[in-house]
């Protein structure tokens, strides 16, 4: 997977697996049945060839945001972090001298 970076010529690799579950039911008896009654989640880890990073969030029983999925929250939610990590990481390099 690949995450391109607006306004600069770089490419970060990841590696990420989501995640979808359903929530036990307050009852004790099986699984809720709503057509939102799931946990959404999300893990990577970047740079692909060398993590430094790791990034998890989840989300319990989303609500659709303009016809988006809870899988499509997360993942708009994820590039935006992913790209503030990692601008705050070239910035900072930049501003100590390092390549």
């Amino acid at each position: 997977m690949g995450l391109p970076f607006p306004s600069a010529i770089l490419t970060l690799r990841f590696c990420g697996k989501t995640g979808t579950a359903q929530i036990a039911d307050p009852n004790g008896s099986g699984y809720l049945t709503g057509a939102n009654d799931y946990y959404h989640s999300v893990v990577t880890f970047f740079p692909a060839d060398n993590p430094k990073y790791m990034l998890y969030m989840a989300m319990k029983r989303p609500q659709q945001d303009h016809g988006l999925l809870g899988s499509q929250i997360l993942g708009k939610l994820f590039n935006d972090y992913i790209e503030y990590i990692m601008v705050k990481t070239i910035r900072r390099k930049k501003d100590i001298g390092c390549k």
